[in-house]
């Protein structure tokens, strides 16, 4: 049986951020065991929209931990100087000539690996993962 496709448009978009947000604050704050009704309540959707927009609670733990991966990127939940530099892609698009790319991407990997190894949720985030491997391999793959 094929998956249904996760809900989309700007509602959608709102509530898949909801429960994300949900879910990366219970798994910070009771680790992977908690429950799908709990992430659902703290985002004010029902556990169906969970798992209309995610399918497993491991779906969307990964989601939530390549979200924390590439927010440095994205600009996401960082702040001042650490989103101004890794959040700024545009100097890649900019770049003019090699020389220049390798300069910009550079920059942008090292940028985007102090905000990494800065971001205290996301060292919680990687502890946990650590934790749940024997259980769950697929998510230290993913």
């Amino acid at each position: 049986m094929d998956a249904k496709p996760a809900p989309t448009g700007p509602r959608a978009a709102r509530k898949r951020q909801a429960i994300v947000r949900a879910a990366r604050d219970l798994f910070l704050r009771e680790g992977f065991g908690v429950g799908m009704d709990a992430i659902a309540a703290e985002a004010g959707v029902s556990k169906v929209t969970v798992y209309n927009h995610f399918g497993s609670k491991e779906a969307l733990f990964t989601a939530v931990v390549a979200g924390v991966i590439d927010e440095p990127l994205t600009g996401g939940e960082q702040t001042g100087e650490q989103a101004g530099k890794a959040s700024d892609l545009g100097r890649l698009v900019e770049a003019e000539g090699p020389e220049q790319l390798k300069a910009a991407l550079t920059e942008t990997g090292r940028a985007w690996g102090r905000a990494v190894r800065a971001d205290a949720e996301g060292r919680a985030l990687r502890t946990l993962v650590a934790s749940e491997l024997h259980r769950f391999p697929e998510l230290g793959r993913a």
